[in-house]
């Protein structure tokens, strides 16, 4: 259960951390049936294929397959929420997200790109769209996806396996969501021990928080927060 000193961090830092929340072997056993439907050597159009896309194409429903009741079930998980948000809280959506090694991507696409798009679902066959695929990407908040909504709503970030400094880990910048909504890009300069953050008028100081974790750890934060990640320079994809 949350405790005082978790309410306080999530109000300070804007997110709170929960170690081994779920069930490690069932989160293991989803990222390996992931990994199992979404082939990473099988899922990017070729560079013809890009250019002459059919859209008719139907998208495997995977994701409605897969059993997610031992997460959104969870009773401790729906207290946390509770705590957060109060008892009238819904689940808005629930997404699976691929980080995907470098060294996966085509030539051509790393071209295309220049390895500045982060997203990568422009490149991948329409039948495996049902997730999502990024390429490292910059600082953002949630908020970005809720024009003209107010911030009342947490992301949760559920790790399906062990995520180490290589496999683009999620990188929080603690306290940004006292910044309020801004227009993306953000304003970050970087000084010796710490970063400056430019909102509006507001200059926030803020420190990176790297997410390293094993399957079943979890992160909920503000949706004022800023958070990215850099490129996945390991072998393994990064499902969560």
């Amino acid at each position: 259960m949350i405790t005082y000193k978790n309410k306080e961090k999530f109000i300070r830092d804007g997110y709170i951390e929960c170690a081994n929340l779920f069930n490690r072997q069932k989160c293991k056993n989803t990222s390996n049936k992931l990994k199992k439907a979404f082939n990473l050597k099988k899922i990017f159009l070729s560079k013809n294929e890009f250019l002459n896309q059919n859209k008719k194409q139907k998208k495997k429903i995977f994701i409605n397959k897969l059993d997610l009741d031992f997460l959104i079930k969870n009773k401790k998980f729906q207290k946390i929420l509770e705590t957060i948000l109060g008892r009238n809280y819904y689940l808005y959506a629930s997404r699976v997200i691929c980080g995907v090694p470098l060294h996966y991507l085509p030539e051509w696409i790393k071209e295309k790109m220049i390895l500045n798009s982060p997203n990568l679902n422009p490149f991948i066959k329409e039948k495996f769209k049902s997730i999502r695929y990024f390429n490292g990407i910059d600082y953002h908040m949630d908020l970005i996806d809720f024009k003209n909504e107010p911030s009342d709503f947490v992301t949760v970030y559920v790790y399906l396996d062990k995520v180490t400094k290589k496999m683009s880990p999620v990188n929080l910048l603690t306290g940004s969501h006292f910044g309020g909504s801004q227009i993306f890009p953000h304003k970050i300069l970087k000084k010796k021990k710490s970063l400056c953050l430019l909102f509006w008028k507001k200059k926030i100081t803020s420190k990176k928080k790297i997410l390293l974790g094993k399957s079943g750890d979890t992160w909920i934060w503000h949706g004022c927060l800023l958070h990215g990640s850099e490129f996945n320079l390991s072998k393994h994809p990064r499902f969560y």
